[in-house]
């Protein structure tokens, strides 16, 4: 799974990128967007392909509004590049961890 920090740090790329305010209006509400895509019910994984795990996290993320500026169409975009296929089982190592100089929120 992708981590919050690491997500919030994306964010931050590119909100100095693009302009506006770094801020998470909604920590827990983050949190749930990035897990969706590995919900299970009696066991079995409701997003089948990386295709509908980067469709449910795209979803979540837009319409929940968790961070303080809208820059997350092009958050989705390169988050759904990294929905690991059911081999694979993890995300690439550079996911798993943050950049230095960039920690929490």
């Amino acid at each position: 799974m992708i981590k919050v920090e690491v997500v919030i740090h994306l964010h931050g790329i590119l909100i100095d990128k693009f302009g506006g305010i770094h801020g998470v209006r909604d920590y827990n509400a983050l949190e749930s967007a990035i897990n969706r895509p590995f919900m299970t019910f009696d066991q079995k994984e409701l997003y089948l392909s990386p295709i509908d795990k980067a469709t449910a996290l795209i979803e979540s993320l837009i319409s929940n509004h968790q961070f303080i500026c809208k820059t997350c169409i092009p958050l989705c975009g390169m988050l759904s590049r990294t929905i690991p296929t059911k081999s694979e089982g993890k995300y690439p190592a550079a996911l798993q961890r943050l950049p230095a100089g960039r920690q929490g929120i």
